[in-house]
């Protein structure tokens, strides 16, 4: 964890600089992740897979995408948990 030091107008400025900045994504970043996204919309599980094996080291085939096993709705439980946890 990184601590800031705001003592002394100089430090105090710095540090309030550092806690308002806001991360801006590189917009060639942005646009690639944008560009992934749609072909991915159109294209479905056959886009997924080439989108894979463009940057991934193990490539995969289209049957490997499949989720093993059962999946199961969250509990009630975990669902209110999860709502509590978006509004704090």
């Amino acid at each position: 964890m990184k601590i800031l030091d705001a003592r002394g107008k100089e430090n105090a400025e710095r540090a309030l600089r550092q806690l308002t900045r806001r991360a801006e994504p590189d917009r060639k970043v942005r646009t690639a992740v944008e560009r992934i996204i749609s072909e991915v919309r159109k294209g479905g599980d056959v886009a997924l897979v080439k989108i894979h094996n463009r940057f991934a080291l193990k490539k995969i085939r289209r049957n490997e995408l499949k989720i093993k096993g059962k999946f199961r709705a969250p509990s009630a439980e975990l669902r209110r948990a999860l709502a509590l946890a978006e509004k704090n």
